[in-house]
């Protein structure tokens, strides 16, 4: 169990992971590296943070980008994003896991108030409300509702602020889903890889226990395997491209592994398309720094210039054992 003041339940149990934002050491070789390698359509920059936006149409930033400074990033009304020093080396800044509606968001927020676990911040989006919390281990997680139907609509390839203050509940909010049900996915021509979405992450814990406890009672993702003896625990969330949403892997007995993020997974629509884009990127001079080839999966990483470790992939077999699953992501403790 998780150690609340009360007790009492929260589970956000949003229905998917909708993006990884990430601190980089340079905006624009990143977002060119996004772009053209990863093949992500940049949808808008916020030149007073430093931070840029990409996106194939999945939603209104699959990856979000802000360039790492040691100075406070301030938002709209001198809404904190940022304290001094807090985004002063790359690194996973945040994942953001999208809510069913603002409804489920606002709820969430408040059984969160009433058990008495810690809000980071609350804010308003020019596309979406959020809220965000730390995990036990200190990494961020956004919990946000988008607020209108169509975001491409309300998305300027530049703009000034982004970022405000929001109070949740303060006006009535919406049951309605605005999330695109069936977006339209859009494809970057000369791009040497061409991915669908985002839909997973794996990422390095110190205490495997409150972790769980974590991600089952405050986050709301539903655990579908554990294994104590090896360390793992993985979760799905409501709506799933990939059987684990979020894979969990001990730190101790892990030579080499660091705590925090160790990868994004991105899925691609199909083999041919999978093997022509690692062809691409090895051609390109990039390295491909492994390659997976197994009955359920087949899929390459490469690393971003900040050193962050991606996974392109695309699933062989409907019904995947959790086990076969767990094996391959241990192996990519090898990388």
């Amino acid at each position: 169990m998780l150690n609340t003041p009360t007790g009492l339940p929260i589970s956000f149990s949003p229905r998917r992971l909708g993006h990884a934002n990430i601190l980089v050491r340079n905006l624009e070789e990143s977002l060119t590296f996004y772009n053209r390698v990863c093949g992500l359509e940049i949808v808008m920059r916020e030149p007073p943070i430093g931070a840029g936006f990409l996106t194939n149409g999945n939603t209104h930033h699959d990856i979000g980008l802000i360039q790492v400074t040691d100075k406070a990033l301030i938002g709209a009304d001198g809404h904190q994003i940022a304290s001094a020093g807090q985004a002063s080396k790359p690194r996973l800044n945040h994942l953001g896991w999208e809510m069913e509606s603002e409804f489920d968001l606002v709820e969430a927020y408040r059984r969160a108030v009433a058990a008495g676990f810690p809000i980071h911040r609350t804010v308003r989006h020019k596309t979406s409300h959020s809220v965000y919390i730390f995990d036990p281990e200190g990494n961020s997680h956004e919990f946000y509702a988008d607020i209108i139907q169509n975001w491409r609509d309300h998305t300027p390839e530049v703009t000034n602020i982004v970022s405000g203050n929001w109070t949740p509940g303060e006006n009535l909010p919406s049951r309605v889903p605005k999330y695109v049900p069936h977006p339209e996915i859009r494809r970057v021509e000369g791009a040497l890889i061409h991915p669908l979405r985002i839909t997973h992450a794996a990422v390095i814990v110190r205490d495997l226990g409150s972790m769980r406890a974590f991600f089952a009672e405050v986050a709301g993702l539903r655990e579908i395997y554990r294994a104590d003896d090896v360390g793992v625990a993985a979760f799905a969330s409501r709506h799933v491209q990939y059987p684990v949403t979020v894979a969990l892997f001990a730190l101790e007995g892990r030579a080499g592994a660091r705590r925090g993020l160790h990868h994004a997974a991105f899925q691609v629509a199909d083999e041919n398309d999978l093997v022509a884009s690692e062809r691409r990127v090895a051609q390109a001079g990039i390295e491909v720094v492994r390659s997976v080839d197994n009955a359920h999966k087949r899929s390459f990483f490469v690393r971003d210039p900040n050193g962050i470790l991606l996974e392109f992939y695309c699933a062989r077999a409907r019904e995947v054992t959790f086990d076969a699953i767990v094996r391959d992501s241990e192996a990519a403790f090898l990388i």
